[in-house]
């Protein structure tokens, strides 16, 4: 047994772990072998290891029994050995960030280890009469009766550990997952152009440095990292979108979310269409929690902070929008008084020509809401002459909007013509979205018998579909500053944009009496398809506007070769009907015509385009 300073080093370190002065009281340590123990006889063991020699002549399974005292020194031993490794590795990472100029980097690692000490000397501690596990819950009889039931249920906010809030100020510059100059690029990219399509996401942030937003919020720094990225076509795409998507994890869970986190949330939503569903119920449920409904009122007083939170409030639901009505989903937000009252906030004294852009759109939208709370999901079924008239009714409405908002904008410095451009682009998807109601159940209305006033209402609003539509398309190919902006637009236009082709075609193959001709349609189509390309032909791979144009390609192969097959019959023409015995949009029903329509060939292209994510309206 070794004593004082003779003792072993892994004996002095198991002493210092735990701090005892005393001579260690080691009790003796197990030499022989299991075979040789058992016998009792004399093990002959070399200072190797087992096999000892009488096992090694026999053939015996030599084993030696380890003895506590052992394995206390072994795992000293692999922790003296880890603590010199890990020193070792935290120097070599401190020098590569001096020398990469990262001292973000080199402060969370000093953060990180003050931190550890302060838990190891809190660990020492006597722990609380607390249960950590137990939930307190607090009643709130300050709060009126009038107040809503589960008002009056509150929980005090826990108060974050310093590790806790190291690790949230930890960025994806800090991680290494992009470089502080491409970092910049992306938000200079992001803050003087993308972020002017959506009415300005970051509101106060407009003029802010990189520094700043870091230290604000790392998850918006990788959203706008993110997003800038992918129209920036350097290879950081990959990278930011990994840490946002983690950072999007963590946080949706998280108890301190702010207000950054909703923007974070509606940047990623507007653009990264693989995870833009989920995005958008996150952000939904965080400015309930935040009751950014309830600032409206404030914001009209004049109040600066409650003027962000409204106008943040109508982005959401604006964002919700996009990624709900044109999937055939409900939306999650509702139509509340700040929705109907959407032309008031154009009162405070903090709105601006953006905000009456917002505005503009959100009233677009609860018309569109409308009209899928009234007709439903369900397109097989004809729509009755009561709902034809109201159809009629939405249309003249969506007139009446484009009337008022096509004049309002002026040129903006960031994104030129796009205010008034977007409006005229909006109307044209709203009123496509519309108008492509009147064909529902156009093969069920076979059998239904409309008067006459009722069939030209429903031809009326069926050329009106097609008019938007060729308008969405005319607009693509022929103007050179909307084929600017559609690198940067949400991805809601390169939806809307693949709605408008498909109907089209599907459109093109009905009757001459629309006076829409195939040919003309996918020669529009194909020169549709050479300006994406060439929108396209700079833009990150994993762009959706990348993958469309290629959908979109595709697709007008798949039409030439089934005419070319003679799948349908382009020569037929059928006669309308439109007296009052047989009035209904459609030709006569002994022609047979619609058959070639709904070839499964043609239909199920769309969802191949689309990625089976949104069904068409017919």
């Amino acid at each position: 047994m070794s004593t004082g300073t003779n003792q072993p080093h892994s004996i002095q370190a198991l002493r210092d772990a735990f701090g005892d002065s005393r001579p260690p009281g080691i009790s003796r340590k197990i030499t022989a072998c299991v075979a040789c123990r058992k016998q009792k006889i004399k093990c002959s063991m070399e200072s190797s290891g087992p096999p000892c020699t009488r096992c090694r002549k026999r053939g015996l399974s030599c084993t030696v029994n380890r003895s506590l005292q052992m394995l206390l020194e072994s795992d000293t031993s692999w922790k003296v050995s880890m603590e010199s490794e890990m020193r070792n590795l935290k120097n070599a990472i401190g020098k590569l960030a001096n020398h990469a100029s990262m001292p973000g980097l080199v402060q969370s690692m000093h953060e990180g280890s003050l931190a550890r000490n302060h838990q190891e000397g809190g660990a020492r501690q006597a722990p609380t009469s607390r249960n950590p596990s137990q939930r307190e819950v607090i009643l709130d009889a300050d709060s009126g009766p009038e107040a809503p039931p589960a008002s009056y249920l509150t929980r005090p906010t826990p108060t974050p550990t310093p590790l806790s809030a190291t690790s949230r100020h930890e960025d994806i510059i800090s991680r290494g997952r992009i470089s502080p100059e491409n970092a910049q690029a992306c938000l200079h990219l992001y803050r003087t152009k993308l972020d002017h399509f959506p009415y300005q996401i970051l509101g106060d942030h407009d003029e802010r440095s990189l520094s700043s937003i870091r230290a604000a919020s790392p998850f918006l720094l990788a959203a706008i990292c993110s997003v800038g990225s992918l129209h920036m076509a350097p290879g950081d795409f990959d990278a930011c979108y990994e840490e946002f998507r983690a950072m999007y994890s963590s946080r949706s869970f998280a108890k301190d979310i702010n207000l950054d986190d909703i923007r974070a949330l509606c940047i990623g939503a507007f653009w990264l269409s693989e995870i833009s569903w989920a995005l958008v119920g996150t952000a939904v449920r965080m400015s309930t929690e935040l009751q950014l409904h309830k600032s409206f009122d404030q914001a009209l007083r004049g109040h600066r902070n409650h003027y962000l939170r409204a106008r943040l409030y109508l982005l959401v639901y604006a964002c919700d929008h996009h990624f709900s009505i044109p999937y055939g989903r409900p939306p999650l937000t509702r139509e509340d008084e700040t929705i109907r009252n959407a032309r008031k906030f154009l009162r405070c004294v903090y709105a601006s020509e953006d905000d009456a852009r917002l505005v503009s759109q959100v009233l677009r939208w609860s018309l569109c809401t409308n009209v899928f709370d009234t007709y439903g999901t369900d397109t097989d079924t004809p729509l009755t002459e009561p709902a034809i008239s109201q159809l009629r009714k939405f249309c003249i409405s969506l007139d009446g909007l484009r009337a008022e908002w096509s004049e309002r904008f002026i040129v903006n410095p960031h994104v030129g013509n796009y205010p008034s451009k977007g409006v005229a682009l909006q109307c044209d998807f709203a009123k496509l979205y519309l108008c492509s109601h009147a064909f529902r159940g156009v093969a069920a209305s076979r059998t239904i018998h409309r008067s006459q006033e009722t069939a030209l209402i429903v031809d009326n609003i069926a050329h009106e579909g097609i008019i938007s539509a060729l308008s969405i398309i005319n607009t693509v190919t022929s103007d050179t500053e909307v084929q600017s902006f559609f690198d940067g637009l949400p991805v809601y236009f390169d939806v809307m944009l693949a709605f408008a082709v498909v109907f089209l075609f599907k459109i093109s193959r009905l009757s001459a009496s629309f006076r829409l001709d195939l040919d003309a349609t996918k020669q529009s189509v194909h020169e549709l398809i050479v300006v994406l390309r060439a929108i396209t032909a700079t833009m990150h791979p994993r762009h959706f506007l990348v993958d469309l144009t290629n959908g979109i390609g595709h697709l007008l192969q798949r039409c030439n070769a089934i005419d070319e097959s003679g799948a349908f019959n382009t020569s037929r023409t059928p006669d309308y009907q439109t007296n009052e015995s047989a009035g209904r949009l459609g030709p006569d029903a002994e022609s047979g015509w619609f058959d070639g329509l709904l070839d499964p060939r043609f239909t199920g292209e769309y969802d191949i385009l689309m990625g089976q994510e949104m069904e068409f309206i017919f």
